[in-house]
């Protein structure tokens, strides 16, 4: 083997490596401690960790579609999904931090709590639709885009029919109105003419004449009226127009996306698997693997040794603050665990005893 090829297999082993402690964290697990495990945990948690890095880029790309569709805005699009993407990670690894053996010495009686796992799995499941249903979006865009051409088409109409069905309304009334004063101006008109020959009724006429403005007025009034309606009419649908076509319709989309493409639940099932495996390969061998058990002896050497330190402070105070040598009292055989508390062997005579002793002590004078 040559130098070239040695150096090129340390250079791959030291990738190798750094690529394997990073998806460790990612797991929350210590590199250190990790380093001296099986293979198969090494292997085991360096998948989890691959698992949790899938779900957060998937995450984070899910999140700027989602941000983009609500804000349309790609910078604000980019801030909030590299947002959302950190916090899934925080609350996730939160989540596998939290399941723990519970070896170190307790005084409760410990007992797994499923409900706490249940709660936890409904978060999880909360945060993989979260992520899951705009990347579904997304894949979907075109065939969805052509769906909502017809329930734009169909909200549009519903909004002329129902929504404007009040100035529908006023304007039929408007209509018929002036066709009934059209009618009347007419009829009034030809009244007049036929007055005019009388002279025993000199006056009819020129009422006829005066109703007949009057009735012209009011018609020239409704009519204003009527073109001021059409006008607000038109307003209206062009600004519905605007809004129908600058609107997301996310809730639309969701739900054409269940209505018509069900099968991309199966998304959700193949993104489900990547978020669930770390929870669930961490609960499922916290009490088997060796890594909990090394952890564990960590933090209970850890916890002997801030004990110890602390009495060493302890004693130290008040020698020097008081010039009094102090020990701290331990009531306890196992402290700082405090599991078994220590046995009084000073010996007792009962309480015969010490109703003789009260009442020798009252007949002394």
């Amino acid at each position: 083997m040559t130098i070239e090829s040695k150096q090129g297999k340390e250079r791959l082993n030291k990738i190798k490596q750094a690529a394997m402690q990073r998806l460790w964290r990612l797991s929350v697990c210590d590199p250190s401690i990790m380093a001296h495990c099986p293979k198969a945990e090494k292997v085991g948690y360096a998948l989890a960790g691959l698992c949790i890095l899938v779900f957060i880029v998937v995450s984070i790309f899910s999140g700027i579609y989602l941000s983009a569709l609500i804000f349309q805005s790609i910078p604000v699009a980019i801030v909030l999904g590299l947002g959302l993407a950190l916090n899934i990670l925080i609350v996730f690894q939160l989540a596998l931090a939290s399941v723990s053996s519970a070896r170190l010495p307790h005084t409760a009686h410990f007992r797994y709590s499923w409900s706490s796992t249940v709660v936890r799995l409904i978060y999880l499941g909360f945060i993989l639709l979260l992520v899951s249903k705009p990347l579904e979006l997304c894949l979907l865009q075109h065939q969805i885009g052509r769906d909502l051409v017809q329930f734009r088409a169909k909200q549009a109409q519903l909004f002329k029919t129902q929504n404007l069905s009040f100035i529908n309304k006023e304007i039929d009334k408007l209509q018929i109105d002036i066709q009934h004063l059209g009618r009347f101006i007419v009829q009034s008109q030809s009244q007049a003419d036929s007055w005019g020959d009388s002279l025993k009724q000199e006056l009819k006429p020129e009422l006829a004449l005066s109703s007949v403005e009057t009735l012209v007025k009011v018609k020239k009034g409704k009519e204003i009226a009527l073109q001021e309606l059409k006008a607000q009419k038109a307003l209206y649908i062009q600004k519905f127009r605007k809004a129908n076509q600058e609107s997301n319709h996310l809730i639309q989309r969701i739900k054409i996306l269940h209505s018509n493409y069900p099968a991309t639940w199966g998304i959700t099932v193949l993104l489900g698997l990547f978020l669930f495996f770390p929870f669930a390969y961490r609960v499922i061998n916290v009490n088997k693997h060796v890594y909990p058990v090394k952890c564990d002896s960590l933090d209970y050497n850890l916890v002997l040794r801030s004990y110890h330190n602390f009495k060493q402070v302890y004693a130290r105070v008040f020698l020097h603050k008081f010039s009094k040598k102090v020990v701290f009292h331990e009531p306890y055989l196992d402290p700082p665990f405090n599991t078994l508390r220590k046995y009084d062997t000073r010996p007792t005579k009962g309480k015969e005893a010490l109703i003789a002793w009260i009442v020798k002590e009252k007949g002394t004078p």
